[in-house]
């Protein structure tokens, strides 16, 4: 019997996803068209995926995919059909690990007429698991206010000045809300919203509901005022959403998984490609760079026993202090926070490595790719060459546009 990603039924919800349910969980449940495009492109994609001698990794990979708690778990299993996808449809064959107690990589890959190579695929967060459960709870206090909150006139900033130890009981705090809502005055609103430019830093307090709980959270709800969305149907009270700074954590999370990778499976007669995703949402590609390429930063040396001040690029994921690093690694397949409505427009980058033991054949590859190679000088020790590819819709056999029509956009 086939395994399906998806369950058969009737599908009548058309709505938006609620933040705290798992990419598995929407597309499972929405009858959007777009939706419906993306879920026949997955089922086709795990169809065409191979599947490993003891025949358990296509039923681990669905497994791992409908997860309906935890996202991380459904975007890594993802990104391996993604990652083979992409193979796939560049005449690329693989063969799959089996499920044994060794480490083994995701993917041997046989080009026709060329040298073999292997991939691992790996998804990088810089938010711990304690960050990332904190997260989950505040996206349930975000649903549970669209979802029970009356609120036709007023978007709704919401603000997080202290996380609790367990999760708010909105229905609670619902009736107090609705009762302030009700007694403002939208004209007034409007017109003091339009007037301040200090509207989300220090609005009026009569438009700002400040809200504790027993169990110790303080939320700060704050106005604004709906314009053209008032007493429109569908449209989510919240608005905006704010819980605090943060440190953007990834590009350390980025170096240390590669770092782990780098040297995972010792030494290989055959070129090693890790891909990976960036899972944070505050994460973009100039991080990825950073890590693989480095920084530009300044630098004493002294050929003649001199010193000198000038800029380089500081120790990076292919290049140390003493010369190259990681040569077992002869190329990064990198994307940041790839989802699976996306897939024909984030564009993924093959960052080559020419210093790797074993070479990669740049031709082989569609997408987009950068090239690292020596430059034999100490203040910029690498040259950075950018290769243009085909874009990720057109490697893939879909429309420009897709999930979404033409006429949509």
């Amino acid at each position: 019997m086939a395994i399906l990603l998806f369950d058969e039924f009737n599908r009548t919800y058309l709505g938006p996803g609620r933040r705290s349910e798992t990419w598995f969980s929407f597309l499972n449940r929405s009858a959007r068209i777009e939706v419906e495009r993306v879920r026949r492109l997955l089922e086709e994609w795990f169809e065409i995926f191979p599947e490993s001698g003891d025949e358990l990794n296509k039923k681990d990979l669905a497994k791992r995919f409908r997860n309906e708690k935890d996202d991380r778990s459904v975007l890594a299993a993802f990104f391996e059909m993604y990652c083979h996808a992409l193979l796939f449809h560049q005449g690329f064959r693989c063969a799959v690990r089996e499920h044994t107690r060794t480490p083994n990589y995701e993917f041997l890959v046989s080009p026709e007429g060329g040298q073999e190579f292997c991939l691992e695929c790996t998804t990088v967060s810089g938010m711990s698991d304690k960050e990332y459960k904190a997260r989950k709870v505040i996206d349930l206090i975000y649903d549970d206010l669209d979802e029970k909150l009356e609120s036709p006139d007023y978007f709704l900033f919401v603000k997080v000045e202290k996380e609790g130890k367990e999760a708010p009981s909105i229905s609670r705090m619902i009736p107090t809300l609705n009762s302030w809502l009700s007694e403002l005055d939208y004209d007034e609103a409007t017109y003091q919203h339009d007037q301040d430019e200090r509207w989300f830093i220090s609005p009026p307090s009569k438009f700002v509901k400040d809200m504790k709980d027993s169990k110790g959270w303080h939320l700060d709800f704050i106005v604004i005022p709906k314009g053209d969305a008032r007493g429109k149907s569908g449209v989510r009270p919240v608005g905006i959403e704010f819980t605090g700074a943060t440190w953007v954590k990834f590009g350390v999370a980025l170096r240390n998984r590669l770092e782990e990778k780098a040297s995972k499976y010792g030494e290989l007669s055959v070129p090693y490609v890790i891909a990976v995703d960036g899972l944070d949402l505050l994460a973009d590609d100039y991080d990825v760079q950073q890590v693989l390429t480095g920084t530009e930063g300044i630098h004493e040396y002294g050929p003649s026993g001199n010193i000198e001040l000038t800029e380089v690029r500081l120790n990076n994921f292919f290049f140390g202090p003493t010369g190259p690093r990681n040569r077992r690694v002869s190329a990064i397949l990198s994307v940041v926070y790839l989802t699976p409505n996306q897939v024909a427009s984030k564009v993924p980058v093959l960052w080559i490595n020419t210093w790797a033991d074993y070479q990669i054949d740049p031709s082989l590859w569609s997408v987009p790719k950068m090239v690292l190679s020596p430059t034999n000088e100490k203040k910029e020790p690498m040259h950075i060459e950018a290769v243009v590819g085909k874009q990720p819709w057109e490697t893939l056999g879909l429309e420009k546009t897709w999930p979404f029509s033409v006429q949509k956009l």
